[in-house]
């Protein structure tokens, strides 16, 4: 976007808070629009032509990931670049789109759904500037979804639960247009009593696809004591460690959303409690287990894949809610 201006920090703090309208010029955000309505449409009609080859995104969710193909300090990074390599072994032709999220300033979501489930637009209405405008497209196109992450405070990272989040205009959010639109009380009340009705569909845009997990962790299981938190716990972390944990959580997350997942949908590595942060490299380097896990993850994960472009479940949504 070349001619939005450049940003003071409390200009940037005003747009991540709604602001963008006080901040960038109207015609701006009216032209930008209107290209994420064009990206859309294409995204989609690429999707859905036949005899195309099978398309994987590949997204890295840490906050130590890099670009750079030499410098990345991430391990989950650096696992499922390493997974990655086994693709062009079970097909040359399919297309890998590579995407670290530090590189894509996404603003969170306001949860429209909160005030009524048709008033969240696709594409997102509520930041038609920022950076998940040019994800959207992506998610669209592609047969295969991979997210890498670390495991930070027994979760996910934050870059990628804000990404899910926005992720829910692609559930079903409704064309409502360019953004002033959704400003009005009259558009919201409109909105409110078509969703009152249940005359709204709320498709699923990314039924079909398939999702892989890659994850990273300092240990899987630490045995050391913290003041309530016992390693012995029945439940939760406890019970699966922190690698199974954070992989369930994302993928009953995706579901939701209208993934399939194979069986074996996650590969994890652990480092090693006792030792460093700055020795986990090592540690996962030698970590052949896991390397060969992640393989096996994309393996089944484009064998999903391409089972489903033959025979994918019909699908027709009753709800008149969403996530």
């Amino acid at each position: 976007m070349a001619d939005l201006p450049k940003l003071t920090v409390e200009q940037y703090n005003t747009i991540s808070n709604g602001g963008w309208a006080e901040t960038v010029d109207w015609d701006v955000v009216k032209t930008e629009f209107k290209k994420h309505q064009e990206a859309w449409k294409k995204a989609w009609d690429a999707y859905n032509k036949k005899d195309r080859p099978l398309r994987i995104l590949a997204v890295h969710g840490s906050g130590r990931a890099y670009s750079a193909e030499c410098n990345y300090n991430s391990n989950s990074q650096y696992l499922l670049k390493e997974e990655l390599k086994v693709v062009p072994e079970l097909d040359k032709e399919i297309e890998i789109d590579e995407v670290v999220l530090n590189e894509y300033n996404i603003n969170a979501c306001y949860n429209c759904v909160a005030i009524t489930s048709a008033l969240c637009g696709a594409p997102c209405s509520c930041h038609p500037v920022d950076g998940m405008q040019q994800l959207y497209p992506k998610f669209l196109r592609a047969d295969v979804h991979l997210f890498s992450t670390g495991v930070n405070q027994s979760m996910p990272s934050s870059r990628l639960k804000l990404m899910f989040d926005r992720m829910i205009s692609l559930d079903g959010g409704v064309a409502h247009g360019l953004p002033e639109d959704k400003m009005s009380d009259e558009f919201i009340a409109k909105m409110m009593a078509l969703s009152a009705n249940g005359d709204v569909a709320y498709d699923q845009r990314l039924y079909g696809r398939v999702a892989g997990y890659f994850i990273a962790s300092k240990d899987e299981n630490n045995p050391h004591k913290t003041a309530n938190h016992e390693p012995s716990d029945d439940e939760g972390i406890g019970q699966y460690g922190y690698l199974k944990a954070v992989g369930f959580m994302l993928k009953d997350n995706l579901e939701a959303y209208g993934y399939f997942h194979d069986p074996m949908y996650y590969a994890g590595a652990a480092a090693n409690p006792d030792i460093d942060y700055m020795y986990d490299r090592e540690t996962l380097e030698s970590n052949t287990k896991a390397i060969e896990d992640g393989k096996e993850v994309i393996r089944k994960a484009i064998a999903l894949a391409k089972k489903l472009k033959k025979d994918l479940p019909k699908y027709k949504s009753d709800r008149i809610n969403r996530t």
